[in-house]
């Protein structure tokens, strides 16, 4: 079995990453969360494939009567108004 990266197996590393990443963040585990991040960070072209793992994974976990461009407003909104001091 080859172990040669392709875009296939990049590409389904990146998700794990993704899942990965966000597992250790709702679980409140900074060292993980920092470990990984410090690894993706030694392989910059991977980060790209996570973050769109991660946008994928949300776009999928909205039910389907929420707009996403509405939910990210929303988002957005939430983190102006923290940045604020409005929250």
């Amino acid at each position: 079995m080859s172990t040669d990266r392709t875009p296939s197996t990049t590409q389904f590393s990146t998700a794990r990453d993704a899942v990965t990443l966000a597992r250790l963040v709702l679980a409140d585990n900074m060292d993980g969360t920092h470990d990984l991040i410090q690894s993706l960070l030694n392989d910059p072209e991977s980060i790209p494939g996570v973050l769109y793992g991660l946008c994928g994974m949300i776009a999928q976990a909205l039910p389907e009567e929420i707009d996403p461009a509405a939910f990210f407003d929303a988002v957005n909104a939430m983190l102006l108004a923290a940045e604020n001091g409005t929250s």
